[in-house]
């Protein structure tokens, strides 16, 4: 969710509220948490629980979710069609005082229930622009864990191409697998017009404790909101042309081999 002027008129199709209006009644559960807004001293993160209001629910399609300030705010968000709970939100590292990592970046998790004996962990978060906060990030990603799940899901901009260093440890030290490499469908995410960098990812980590599980593994993949070949060739984009994002949108399905063969219980889009 971002502040929308950019791409779209404002205050109409870029925050929480417009997509749980947009999509099916069957995504309702859903977890969205302000960041990535400090326009000034008086927006310190200390405050920002009272100068923002979070949103958590189910079937919660109408709550609006507002700064004081604009009536817009940027954030980081979680819908799902399974019953999921437990949000949690954690402040990630800020290079308090530097100009290039102005604003306070969160993890934002949850839990999504599968079935009685089946749950999994589900974060996502929206990176610096700035490397050193970037590899900061991910070195508390990496580090943090919950005991109650079978397999972690952890996705989003993460502003950092394969090659960087943030990416590389979350791969190498973090144990976080990239999910869109199983799908052999690897594209460049960004900007939607003319993808040119891949800073978008879906990664996945199974619980090295789990007893329950056997197997997780990438049945099907892919990519949402690409332009036309037409519309991408073109020098001159409508103006009037409205994305879905500025970012292409990416999907895995994964399939989990557990003791409890339900086929209904084994299979999550994400």
């Amino acid at each position: 969710m971002r502040i929308g002027s950019s791409l779209f008129p404002p205050s109409n199709s870029s925050q929480i509220h417009h997509l749980l209006s947009m999509l099916p009644n069957s995504y309702s559960y859903h977890s969205f948490y302000p960041a990535m807004f400090l326009s000034s001293k008086e927006d310190c993160i200390s405050d920002q629980t009272t100068t923002f209001s979070s949103s958590f629910g189910h079937n919660n399609k109408r709550g609006r979710v507002k700064s004081k300030q604009s009536g817009e705010i940027e954030g980081v968000g979680i819908i799902s069609r399974i019953p999921m709970n437990n949000p949690k939100v954690s402040l990630l590292p800020r290079l308090v005082g530097n100009p290039s990592d102005g604003h306070q970046r969160i993890l934002l998790s949850a839990t999504v229930h599968l079935s009685p004996s089946i749950q999994i962990d589900v974060h996502t978060s929206h990176f610096s622009l700035f490397p050193p906060a970037q590899i900061k990030a991910s070195h508390a990603i990496s580090s943090s864990s919950s005991s109650s799940s079978i397999f972690e899901v952890f996705g989003g901009d993460l502003n950092a191409e394969p090659k960087e260093e943030a990416i590389r440890y979350l791969e190498k030290n973090g144990g976080w697998e990239d999910l869109m490499k199983k799908t052999n469908l690897i594209k460049n995410t960004f900007p939607t017009d003319k993808p040119h960098k891949r800073i978008d990812y879906l990664f996945g980590r199974k619980k090295n404790s789990t007893k329950s599980m056997r197997k997780v593994k990438v049945s099907n993949g892919g990519y949402l909101g690409e332009l036309d070949d037409k519309i991408k060739e073109s020098s001159n984009i409508p103006l009037n042309l409205h994305f879905t994002s500025d970012h292409i949108g990416i999907w895995v399905e994964l399939e989990i081999d557990s003791k409890n063969n339900n086929p209904q219980d084994d299979k999550i889009e994400l």
